[in-house]
């Protein structure tokens, strides 16, 4: 491998996506969670901790709009990988 493969390689080890969402259908909610492993892909429901007002650095201004819209904050990171 060289090197910019190595640093490539890391950086996706260690992506977060966070995607903010209405739960329109259940089932395709449910299917996210399902099929991202296949993926690659952790799902975690942080909703309500970044919506915790007491939460350390919240501040008491976190994504109270969110909560008002019935909006769900996932978090999404890469499964590390073994390779051959």
């Amino acid at each position: 491998k060289s090197k910019n493969n190595d640093e490539l390689s890391s950086k996706q080890k260690s992506t977060e996506i966070f995607l903010c969402l209405q739960i329109r259908c259940p089932d395709s909610h449910a299917l996210l969670f399902a099929e991202a492993p296949k993926y690659g892909f952790e799902v975690v429901d942080i909703t309500k901790e970044l919506s915790d007002p007491t939460r350390d650095g919240c501040n008491n201004v976190c994504c109270s709009w969110g909560s008002e819209l019935e909006c769900v904050l996932l978090k999404m990171k890469s499964l590390s990988r073994t390779t051959s």
